[in-house]
């Protein structure tokens, strides 16, 4: 019974080591943010063609962006900000 054991307990053991070594690392988490919206006049239609404008008012970075036939806009790949 120990002999068995101690055959489990390598194949496991060699298992363990060989996981590790092929493993894939883990990514970051993702470091950009994104922002999407949909421009809507007070009666709920959407409305095409508005300019939306986004600022980072601790860099200054300012985007423009026109919103598109569905009313819809998307910043992407925006740094952390406010």
């Amino acid at each position: 019974m120990s002999n068995r054991f101690s055959s489990v307990s390598i194949v496991l053991a060699l298992g363990l080591v060989f996981g590790m070594l092929w493993a894939t690392p883990a990514n970051a988490d993702n470091l950009y943010a994104s922002i999407r919206g949909t421009v809507t006049d007070p009666t709920g239609a959407v409305v095409l063609g508005v300019q939306v404008k986004l600022t980072n008012v601790e860099t200054g970075i300012v985007k423009q962006i026109t919103t598109d036939s569905t009313g819809g806009f998307q910043f992407v790949d925006l740094q952390p900000g406010k």
